[in-house]
């Protein structure tokens, strides 16, 4: 059971060194040489898949580039990053490990902690130079090998790009929320749009006018539910007495800028589509 523990903790920290069946064909390695050969053989991994980059790259620079050159330089160069992200993904917890143990000492014996056959090393020692390396490289390089290759591929710029996307579709949702109310999409599809406000649309609103605001519900028994309820709202929006007109200027003013809010947006909008004149939509308060 414990050599099974052992087989499927090694797999999964990519330390195959250390599986049981094939810890015998390293058994006579100290943790100097393990560490020198799982450090250095990713490198030279690395090293073996950038020859083909470096190939075209060269008979580019010397031939010159061509459209089909470039492409294959481009699919290459994606390709060879693909698999040094990924390689560095899985090397990372063991190549790290193995870089910091050297400095892992016994507290009273002056030993490493994993190999009680080697003395602490001093930093100027190659042990201690080679671990230091070692640790520039992968605790430290292959995270900021990450951050600039997402640097490279703008990745802040796009999350920043869909944050302030988000935010704006939140706060167009909200806009909508305010102001187009049931009452405010009856007008505005009654109405129509106000742009141009042309004589035509002017009689449009004027008819809405004479029809909803100056007739008095109590007055005409033949007055709809609908326009009895938009005549209630705009009474109590203007504050009116029973026997009161909204003045026609007021009531023009006061439409306009009702259709032109709720008709701004359709929900749809990016906040690169956005126009001039629907950032200048006025917000209407009474």
């Amino acid at each position: 059971m414990t050599d099974l523990q052992d087989s499927v903790s090694s797999f999964f920290q990519l330390n195959f060194i250390e599986l049981p069946k094939v810890a015998c064909l390293f058994n006579g390695l100290n943790f100097r040489n393990n560490l020198i050969l799982n450090t250095a053989t990713p490198i030279i991994i690395v090293a073996l898949f950038a020859l083909p980059l470096l190939v075209v790259l060269v008979i580019a620079r010397v031939r010159g580039w061509t459209p089909a050159r470039h492409q294959t330089y481009e699919a290459l160069k994606d390709r060879f990053f693909n698999n040094v992200l990924f390689g560095a993904f899985l090397i990372y917890p063991t190549a790290s490990l193995q870089s910091l143990q050297a400095f892992n000492c016994h507290p009273t014996l002056g030993v490493i902690g994993v190999d009680f056959t080697l003395e602490c090393p001093e930093l100027v020692s190659f042990l201690g130079l080679y671990s230091v390396v070692c640790i520039l490289i992968f605790p430290l390089g292959i995270p900021v090998l990450f951050w600039s290759l997402m640097k490279e591929m703008k990745v802040p710029d796009i999350a920043r790009d869909k944050k302030m996307r988000a935010a704006f579709s939140d706060m167009l949702s909200l806009f909508n929320k305010m102001t187009s109310s049931l009452e405010c999409k009856l007008i505005a599809q009654t109405i129509g749009g106000v742009e141009p406000y042309d004589e035509q649309c002017r009689c449009r609103v004027r008819k809405f006018y004479e029809h909803v605001a100056i007739l008095k519900p109590h007055e005409h028994e033949t007055l709809s539910k609908l326009d009895l309820h938009l005549h209630k709202c705009l009474a109590m929006h203007f504050h009116l007495e029973p026997d009161e007109t909204v003045p026609w200027p007021v009531f023009e003013r006061f439409v306009i800028k009702l259709v032109k809010m709720t008709t701004a947006f359709t929900g749809l909008e990016s906040i690169d589509m956005i126009s001039n004149e629907q950032v200048m939509i006025p917000l209407y308060t009474p």
